[in-house]
């Protein structure tokens, strides 16, 4: 049984919960739980009246596979900020909560296990689109069009050909103090904002929270 199939108000072991970003009586919990909570409401009738908290049930979305027949799994809950739901994933809103708020926005977010129903915050795995693309062709799940087609002679930076460059992350003296294999990995362990790391690398930021970033020669 999954942690997100557990409606009871009591917490689990090792659960931990934090508020959900943007939408006020909401919170979602590291083992992948979200809950609306106490509240005062106005009734049709004007009147103030207490509305408990509840665990919200969770709704599967599942994405065709043509290539496996066996579709992946996204779990979604619907909040109300305000007369009007909003349909959230689950996984972004564990990631955001309890590892990067503002890197979700740059990145996918995707389970370590490729279990949709398995969102406690440890099996959450951030990754570029790209990255997200080619961990579908590794896992079977997509033929791709570049596996049977001749690329001998195209361009090396074309058809996704391209290798991905590495940065180094520079103290105010120069001195090289870290090196990644691409920007999404420098802004993944270091918890900063990707876009911000770019703009340093392509020359439009001297600097992003005291350091300077480069391509690596």
């Amino acid at each position: 049984m999954y942690p997100y199939q557990h409606v009871g108000a009591a917490d689990l072991p090792g659960e931990e919960w934090r508020a959900v970003a943007g939408f006020d009586y909401y919170e979602v919990s590291s083992l992948g739980r979200v809950r609306s909570v106490d509240r005062f409401v106005v009734d049709r009738m004007g009147r103030t009246l207490p509305k408990a908290g509840r665990i919200l049930k969770q709704k599967q979305t599942f994405k065709k596979n043509d290539t496996t027949g066996v579709p992946s799994v996204s779990l979604q809950v619907s909040l109300y900020p305000d007369a009007k739901p909003r349909y959230m994933n689950v996984r972004r809103l564990v990631y955001a909560a309890f590892v990067n708020a503002q890197l979700v926005q740059e990145l996918v977010v995707m389970n370590r296990d490729s279990d949709g129903y398995n969102n406690c915050v440890e099996n959450l795995l951030p990754g570029t689109k790209s990255e997200w693309a080619r961990r579908v062709d590794t896992r079977g799940r997509r033929t791709s069009a570049l596996s049977y087609v001749d690329r001998s002679k195209w361009p090396k930076n074309s058809g996704g050909y391209q290798k991905q460059r590495a940065v180094g992350q520079y103290d105010a003296a120069g001195k090289l103090l870290n090196h990644y294999v691409s920007i999404a990995e420098a802004a993944r362990q270091t918890n900063s904002d990707l876009s911000s790391i770019s703009r340093t690398v392509r020359g439009l930021k001297k600097h992003y929270r005291g350091y300077s970033w480069r391509y690596m020669k």
